[in-house]
């Protein structure tokens, strides 16, 4: 993954390429987990990728997150595998702008927490608003 925020910053980008020293993840759930998120770099860049694990499973991912080929995992192996590819590659809104998700959703997060804070002092606000002007009807 460090490898694809590096690259997508770079509109010339046609192909992702993910080497990955896993062997510490054994035979567990973990390597799958890290392919898939690779997948997801692979739809949000609009690029194929080829993630190369040490302990498999190795994959070819095509732009739309769909896996071309999947090595079973603990077992060594090689293909040939067609890559598509687009003259649309890499051009992506995430690709040209990576900070802006980034950004909304710290901004998005800030006025939350602003919100939450003030609605109890503008609710009081309000009550005593109520109560004064119940005083003037009496």
């Amino acid at each position: 993954e460090e490898v694809a925020k590096r690259l997508q910053h770079r509109p010339t980008n046609t192909i992702l390429a993910v080497l990955s020293s896993n062997g510490w993840f054994g035979r567990s759930r973990e390597p799958f987990q890290h392919l898939y998120g690779g997948a997801l770099r692979a739809v949000e860049n609009r690029l194929p990728m080829v993630h190369i694990m040490n302990n498999g499973p190795s994959a070819v991912i095509a732009p739309t997150g769909e896996i071309l080929s999947l090595t079973p995992a603990q077992q060594a192996g090689g293909y040939l595998v067609n890559i598509p590819h687009s003259s649309a590659a890499g051009n992506t809104v995430y690709t040209r702008y990576p900070w802006l998700f980034s950004s909304i959703c710290r901004w998005s997060l800030l006025l939350c927490a602003l919100w939450a804070w003030c609605s109890p002092l503008l609710g009081a606000a309000d009550q005593i608003r109520w109560i004064n002007s119940s005083r003037g009807k009496r």
